[in-house]
């Protein structure tokens, strides 16, 4: 058994990464979390429907260390457990997918020894190689709900899409598939699983792969059909061609490598499991364009030479640009969401901001010697006419003022001398 836990956990890592046996992923993991915690003992559980069931272990596990385990599974976090001598001890971490309890893992020693701070990395890596391996049946409904809105715990596309294959691991089995994604007229694999990229890249140009992504339904292939079997997928019983929906909207099409042919109740819920993912998919979609669109504004912004301040509204803050920071004092301490009020030090502006109305001002602002500004604001628009806030652009006019100061003292002094002559004549 290895003694470093770094290269165990590494170890684990690789072997999620490059599609290793899962059982020999959390071998490597308990391996490293054993080494981690100064444990003696350990075992990984799976948490079913039917009761729990031991994946890996060390052997024979302590009583303490098997209750330690339930614990966390019912508990849903970390727990520890003394044995009745009270120089023994167990701590045992849930496996999470999502919110939704897939298993523990549960370590034991001696009481005085047992460190659980690293034990929550190597749950996740466990949790990981857990959802790769077959689920022995679908669970009750609720479990099937848990596990969905496991997906949506993210917007990231990347992240959506790794947990779309755990999920379906949990749910169905799937030992490994690829997601395809509509783009233009065709389709595009940002992911596979159990799949060689480079392999993948030839059989796309098969004639019939895009037939196999543009089924209108469920549709179940042998893996002997030529296309599954150019693949290389090894171990399962059948192709699933799932299609990944968005209401009307057809976002793309998953492909899922299952243990056996889908009967009963697992079609409907296969189909389910595509609208929900579709979903999903669909709101990381408008979430990126969204995230893209407000980077874009933010930078037009920041790139202002003028102090420019948006607010809701509310009259909370929601971007301040360079400028604008440093001219009203704000530093660190600014939160985007914070009201205006008492935030800007200076009364008018922060009217200007709070009454809801579109307006223009002349301020003084600074110390020790204020500048002159012309503050300016505006109703944010949407196409529909639905106003989103307000934006207040400052121009320093100092300059100006400055001028008209200067003409204005010229005048008044030329007028002076020439009136002084006159008088005396």
């Amino acid at each position: 058994m290895a003694e470093d836990p770094v290269q165990a956990l590494h170890a684990a890592l690789r072997g999620l990464a490059s599609g290793q046996d899962a059982s020999r992923v959390l071998h490597d993991t308990l391996t490293g979390a054993i080494a981690a915690t100064r444990a003696r003992e350990g075992l990984v559980l799976r948490a079913g429907e039917g009761g729990t069931r031991p994946l890996a272990a060390t052997g024979p596990v302590s009583r303490v260390v098997l209750e330690a385990a339930e614990a966390a599974i019912e508990g849903r976090r970390l727990v520890r457990r003394s044995a009745p001598d009270g120089r023994a001890a167990a701590v045992a971490h849930p496996l999470k997918l999502g919110t939704l309890v897939i298993g523990a893992i549960a370590l034991g020693g001696d009481a005085h020894k047992l460190d659980p701070a690293a034990l929550p990395v190597f749950a996740d890596c466990a949790a990981l190689a857990l959802t790769r391996m077959p689920s022995p049946a679908l669970g009750s409904l609720p479990s099937f709900l848990d596990a969905l809105g496991g997906l949506a715990t993210d917007v990231d596309r990347a992240s959506v899409l790794v947990r779309l294959f755990d999920v379906a691991g949990v749910l169905f089995g799937a030992t490994g598939g690829l997601c395809a994604l509509v783009e233009g007229d065709g389709f595009r694999v940002p992911y596979c699983r159990g799949i060689d990229p480079e392999h993948l890249h030839d059989v796309a140009r098969l004639p019939d792969f895009k037939a196999l992504l543009t089924a209108p339904g469920l549709r179940v292939d042998p893996m002997t059909h030529p296309i599954v079997a150019a693949l290389g997928a090894s171990g399962a019983g059948a192709a699933v061609g799932v299609p990944l929906e968005a209401g009307p909207r057809r976002v793309g099409h998953l492909l899922l490598f299952l243990p056996e042919h889908p009967r009963g109740e697992v079609a409907p819920l296969l189909v389910a499991f595509g609208r929900h993912a579709g979903l999903v998919l669909r709101s990381s979609e408008l979430y990126g364009r969204a995230a893209d669109r407000e980077e874009q504004l933010a930078s037009v912004v920041h790139s202002m030479a003028n102090p420019v301040v948006v607010v809701d509204e509310a009259a909370r803050l929601l971007m301040v640009n360079g400028a604008a920071i440093e001219l009203f004092e704000l530093s660190g301490a600014f939160d985007v969401g914070t009201p205006a009020a008492g935030r800007l030090g200076n009364d008018t502006i922060e009217a200007l901001l709070g009454n809801g109305d579109e307006g223009d001002a002349e301020v003084a602002i600074g110390r020790p010697m204020p500048r002159i500004y012309h503050a300016s604001v505006r109703r944010v628009r949407a196409a529909d006419g639905t106003v989103h806030g307000r934006v207040l652009v400052l121009d320093d006019i100092t300059r100006e003022r400055e001028m008209e100061q200067i003409k204005s003292d010229f005048v008044s002094v030329i007028g002076h001398e020439l009136r002084t002559p006159l008088t005396v004549i």
